[in-house]
């Protein structure tokens, strides 16, 4: 027994009058007139003796979490013109009372039909009873188990019209209505609209009784016992029905079905069938399987319901509970683990689970519940030893190999020292061995000794003891010897010893051996090991120095060069040397070494400065390189300031003497196309007082692509007087140069150059003439009478000559256009 707050409504009325009230809860009371017409059914006629004239009952659907029951009746009073009164109620019951005391929609009506609305205008307080599933199952095979199999099928596919059934009391279709909802789920009821009668064509109504078929409704024919069914989504759920039956009492199905009452709206089939299915899971779920349409979900409601208890045989027990182990999630583990033994589990398909979960983002935190998981179940070494060994492609489970950073990482911080299998493994799969030293290296916690004595069992020593000797501190270097033997190994060995060593800081330890197997030969795969060495990140400066070494010897930049130069540069420098001193090695370095400093900007940063000086002292006898240096100063002519650079270039041109008559050249030809003028015109004075003709020096400049504009060329012979007057040079002496070399200008270029030249020559002239004669007449000027000048005879006269030298050139000169 329950009890239920029932929302209410009344509506009386003709098409020029309505009459409406309303108390409780009622969903959309707000616009009674909307609740009335989603709960009235199409009627002709109203002669009250056909069953469209009687009292009509429309049921079900579910709107804001009640669901809604309208009567439809003749009032036995008349209005003002002696017409009867159409009278509807309309009831709203909350859905999940009903849902939860089983409740049908006999009893429904029952408990509503005779009430009256309070008088205070509140709910109404019922009480109701469910029908048990026996009560319900009679009253479906008093009905015919093929027609209402058939009903309740159809509905999956759109709405359904029972016709020929004029002679059934409104009972009797009420009691059908809830043998038709007793195979369905009882969530179904969420959006099952039914009708005692409607003979027209609502489209929101599902389930009628009518004279003919309703437009776009399947009709069922009461006249016959098993009316046939065409549609796809009814015949297939009339056959798991009847199927059903074959196996359980028509009450189990019923009941079943009953407590299914989580909402199902709509008309989508889908959710129904599975949970048809579901009452015969183990069925459904080997079913699947054979058709080959078998998911996880069945899967894991099949075992974590306990249900796979219910399997024919034990085969299919082991054999989909395996197939749940595979496909499952990690989360799957706690029902796998306790279900091991009785289901069946077999060991070789959670380590494919584990396997699969390798290729993760973060595979390890999920792996390692696999591992717990085995270690609670009694087998983790030879877990773990399945994961580490390496699989066959066409044999094991697996597929191909991989995650050996997270298998290493199971192995580093969950084996123990007794897992004797897994250390065997490790043995044989190189890649996870390598790894889980090259973590050992990263790990400054880790058991180095310890490590050692677990794997000196297992491991080969020619394999072992390099990877220790650069875990210790204190260990040895890595003789060539035994670095061949690592390279026997294959390329996957030796990459993964440099980067453990790199990661502990040791690669003072194996780089010497490693650049005499690279400058021998032994490693001929020149590209590979230079992406190789570019990806070390060496701890100290002296492996930078032979890595970067290493590297422009296989024809690549070096990496570490401007850290270095910065950090402890001698013993950079001191490994460098020692790569640089090997066979064949030093020409090619020194090579890309020019090659790296023609585009590094070195020239400025005195820090940059030493250390290339330092490299370069190594290859004082190559002349590319020593040509690169002396071309900086085209960047920097302050480099010859510097100590070290000077020292350098002294010691340099005294070995290459024939470099310095190439100087001039390499500065003036090396000039960036921006360049600022005032830095070309220390370059060309320093030339010219190295006696470099003018026509050589305007040649240099031609080829080295410096832009040469009006303004930069009046700012370059402006600044090469200040130039030489820093040389020491006479101002006369410096201004003639100055002067020689505009006219070596004007005489080797365009003419639209020229006329720009000459243009901004003129205008900066003038400018600066303006200036300067302003400057005179206010500082000479009586501060009393601005009219009265203080000037000298000797300005005076100077002043005049000056004036007649400048009339002179104005007389003197002609219009001209001088392009085109």
């Amino acid at each position: 027994m329950v009890r239920a707050e029932v929302g209410w409504a009344l509506r009386a009325s003709h098409d020029e009058y309505t009459v409406l009230a309303s108390g409780g809860p009622v969903p959309g009371a707000g616009d009674l007139a909307e609740v009335f017409s989603r709960f009235s059914p199409d009627v002709r006629g109203a002669d009250g003796k056909s069953p469209d004239s009687s009292l009509r009952v429309v049921l079900g659907g579910v709107r804001d979490g009640h669901l809604g029951l309208t009567f439809h009746e003749w009032s036995r009073d008349i209005d003002a013109v002696g017409r009867p009164i159409p009278l509807s109620r309309h009831f709203s019951v909350p859905y999940a009372v009903l849902s939860d005391g089983g409740i049908t929609y006999r009893p429904l009506y029952a408990a509503l039909h005779a009430m009256e609305p309070p008088r205070d205008g509140g709910a109404l307080r019922i009480e109701l009873s469910g029908t048990s599933a026996e009560e319900q199952a009679a009253s479906v095979e008093r009905f015919g188990f093929g027609r209402v199999a058939a009903a309740a099928s159809s509905l999956l596919d759109g709405p359904v019209t029972v016709t020929r059934a004029e002679e059934l009391s409104l009972d009797e279709r009420l009691a059908f209505f809830d043998a038709v909802a007793a195979l369905l789920p009882y969530g179904r009821r969420m959006s099952l609209v039914a009708s005692t009668w409607d003979d027209g064509d609502s489209g929101h109504v599902a389930l009628a009784f009518a004279r003919r078929r309703r437009p776009g409704s399947a009709e069922l024919d009461w006249r016959l016992p098993s009316p046939p069914v065409e549609a796809v989504a009814a015949s297939g759920y009339l056959r798991r029905l009847s199927e059903l039956m074959e196996k359980r009492p028509l009450s189990a199905i019923v009941e079943y079905l009953a407590g299914r009452t989580e909402p199902l709206a709509g008309t989508d089939a889908v959710e129904t069938f599975q949970i048809l299915d579901e009452m015969d899971m183990p069925d459904a779920v080997s079913r699947a399987a054979r058709e080959g349409r078998l998911s996880y979900d069945l899967l894991h409601r099949l075992f974590s319901s306990g249900r796979f208890r219910e399997l024919p045989s034990d085969d299919d027990r082991r054999y989909l509970f395996n197939e749940l182990i595979i496909r499952g999630r990690v989360d799957d583990l706690m029902v796998i683990e306790p279900l091991w033994t009785e289901a069946g589990g077999d060991f070789e398909a959670l380590a494919k689970a584990a396997r699969t979960k390798l290729w993760q983002l973060e595979p390890e935190l999920e792996t390692v519940r696999y591992l717990w998981t085995a270690e609670r179940l009694g087998f983790a070494d030879a877990f773990l030893a399945r994961l580490v060994t390496c699989p066959d492609p066409e044999k094991s489970l697996e597929g191909a190999p991989g995650g050996e950073a997270a298998v290493a990482r199971l192995v580093r911080t969950r084996s123990k020292a007794e897992y004797t299998l897994t250390f065997s493994a490790l043995a044989d799969n190189g890649p996870v061995l390598y790894e889980l030293f090259h973590q050992l290296a990263s790990d400054p916690e880790a058991d180095t000794d310890g490590w050692y004595e677990r794997l000196k069992r297992f491991v080969p020593p020619e394999i072992l003891l390099p990877f220790f000797r650069v875990l210790r501190e204190d260990g040895a270097s890595v003789d060539t010897s035994t670095l061949s033997r690592i390279v026997a190994r294959g390329p996957g060995c030796l990459t993964t010893l440099l980067r453990t060593a790199a990661a502990g800081g040791r690669l003072e330890g194996v780089l010497p051996a490693f650049a005499v197997l690279l400058s021998r030969g032994a490693l001929p795969d020149r590209a590979f090991w230079a992406a190789e060495l570019a990806g070390l990140d060496p701890v100290h400066t002296g492996d930078q120095g032979m890595l970067d070494g290493l590297l422009m010897w296989l024809g690549h930049p070096p990496r570490h060069l401007e850290d270095a130069a910065a950090g402890d540069w001698p013993r950079y420098q001191e490994a460098f040397e020692l790569v640089c001193g090997l066979p064949g090695m030093a020409d090619p370095v020194a090579a890309r070494l020019a090659a790296h400093l023609r585009a590094w900007p070195w020239q400025s940063d005195p820090r940059r400065v030493a250390a290339v000086t330092g490299l370069a002292s190594v290859h004082e006898d190559v002349p590319d390189l020593a040509r690169v240096l002396l071309a900086g100063r085209s960047a920097e002519p302050a480099l010859s300031e510097d100590g070290r650079y000077a020292s350098w270039r002294r010691r340099a041109l005294a070995r290459l003497p024939y470099l310095a008559a190439e100087e001039v050249a390499l500065t003036l030809t090396g000039l960036r196309p921006e360049a600022e003028p005032e830095l070309v015109a220390r370059l060309c004075a320093e030339a010219i007082d190295r006696r470099t003709p003018l026509e050589e020096v305007v040649d240099h400049l031609t080829l080295s692509g410096w832009r040469l504009d009006g303004d930069r060329a009046v700012r370059l012979l402006n600044g090469i007087r200040h130039a030489f007057a820093l040389l020491g040079w006479t101002r006369p002496d410096a201004e003639e140069f100055a002067l020689a070399l505009g006219r070596a200008i004007v005489r080797t270029r365009h003419p639209a150059l020229v006329e720009e030249i000459r243009e901004h020559t003129a205008r900066q002239t003038l400018l600066e003439i303006e200036y300067q004669y302003q400057l005179l007449q206010n500082v000479m000027m009586d501060p009393l009478d601005d009219e009265v000048l203080y000037l000298s005879d000797r300005t005076r006269g100077e002043l005049v000559e000056l004036a007649e030298w400048v009339m002179s050139l104005a007389r003197s000169s002609r219009s001209r256009t001088w392009f085109g």
